[in-house]
């Protein structure tokens, strides 16, 4: 099984090359100029493994979102910061509905973490937590000096059944984490246009039906769309076990990965099927 606890650089980095059918009409018909339109499809040979890395890491980020920052309403305090300030709403015991931090650090010697941005909190009538709304959050922190830690995160998150996992959410914005220690290095830029995820739980196997889009870094926005079943994935798993995914560009472009087992995936890019990967295969083509 294929865990989820990784260390960043230590995954195989090598690609696998995608490659297109072109009926040959359409060559006879048109040379150059064909291949020169195959080529500015948004989702390619060259887009498809960063397309999929952006979906893998989506799967991933909104739930760590959803857990942590719930955790900052227990942990808050306008004492903590050694410079800067915190201020929390309200300042009695009722639910906390702002945390606004000014350049927050907490300086432990050796071990610091700079905090900046405001935090909006809302609630349902039984004051279960169900939306986390970002402006410019922002946490650094660093580790006697060997592990450095940016987390930042502008946007909106929701989550109408609670924090509870697994988590069931609406995600809209920017996260961004940039990490590195002896055994890591991470680089995580999402951005999220009404991302949805629902997630059941069947046994240990996590069921994930991911919908709505993400915007990729060369301007794309790509819609993600599974079958009725779902992606299934094994507890602490990376790549789910079955499944079907569809990754839809606005020009009709499109990429589908067929699950049929951990280590049997068939990636589909614009109806040409590559050759069946392995986990880690998959992983190594999108630099997960």
């Amino acid at each position: 099984m294929h865990h989820v606890s990784r260390t960043g650089p230590s995954a195989r980095r090598h690609r696998h090359v995608l490659c297109f059918l072109i009926p040959a009409l359409t060559l006879a018909a048109c040379g150059g100029d064909s291949s020169r339109r195959h080529s500015e499809r948004q989702l390619n040979e060259t887009s498809a493994p960063l397309a999929l890395r952006a979906v893998t890491h989506s799967l991933f980020a909104s739930p760590k979102i959803i857990t942590y920052m719930p955790a900052l309403i227990q942990q808050v305090s306008e004492e903590q910061c050694s410079t800067g300030s915190v201020t929390i709403t309200p300042e009695d015991s009722s639910p906390v509905t702002d945390i606004a931090y000014a350049e927050c650090l907490e300086d432990f010697g050796g071990i610091s973490t700079l905090t900046d941005g405001t935090l909006h909190f809302g609630y349902s009538d039984d004051d279960t937590l169900i939306q986390v709304v970002a402006e410019n959050f922002l946490e650094h922190s660093l580790f006697l000096d060997i592990e450095d830690r940016l987390v930042t995160f502008d946007g909106q998150l929701d989550f109408p059944a609670g924090p509870a996992s697994p988590v069931s959410y609406t995600a809209n914005g920017t996260y961004h984490l940039v990490h590195t220690a002896p055994d890591t290095d991470d680089d995580v830029l999402i951005r999220f246009q009404d991302f949805q995820m629902t997630s059941t739980l069947s046994g240990t196997d996590l069921i994930q039906y991911p919908g709505g889009s993400l915007l990729l870094d060369n301007g794309a926005v790509i819609t993600l769309t599974t079958g009725d079943n779902g992606l299934t994935r094994p507890e602490d798993a990376i790549c789910p076990s079955s499944g079907t995914l569809t990754v839809t560009a606005s020009d009709g472009s499109h990429l589908d990965v067929l699950f049929s087992g951990e280590d049997h995936i068939v990636v589909t890019v614009n109806g040409v099927a590559q050759p069946e990967q392995s986990c880690d295969e998959y992983l190594a083509l999108i630099a997960y």
